[in-house]
């Protein structure tokens, strides 16, 4: 199943209710489509806990505006979860 999710509500942090119903939502396979990497957090820790959390649930991930994070074309790569660990690591 693919999941597109509309919240455009700004937040501290990834607590917002439609987010967190989300996903309580997903399973394993699912597909959510973000349109940007800030969606998951305001800094890069809340960034990295939220994509872990996603890669560890085995949900895939498109970040629309970053296409190279796109985790469904590297499931063959051992360590794929560590491109956002890279990408993140690059804006200190």
């Amino acid at each position: 199943m693919q999941i597109k999710a509309h919240n455009k509500a700004g937040g501290k942090n990834c607590d917002r209710p439609e987010y967190q119903l989300l996903k309580r939502v997903m399973r394993e396979g699912d597909t959510l489509f973000v349109k940007s990497i800030n969606r998951f957090g305001r800094n890069k820790q809340e960034i990295l806990r939220e994509w872990q959390w996603l890669i560890d649930a085995k949900i895939h991930v498109v970040v629309i505006d970053i296409p190279i994070l796109d985790n469904r074309k590297y499931q063959e790569l051992e360590g794929s979860g560590q491109l956002i660990y890279g990408s993140c690591a690059s804006d200190t």
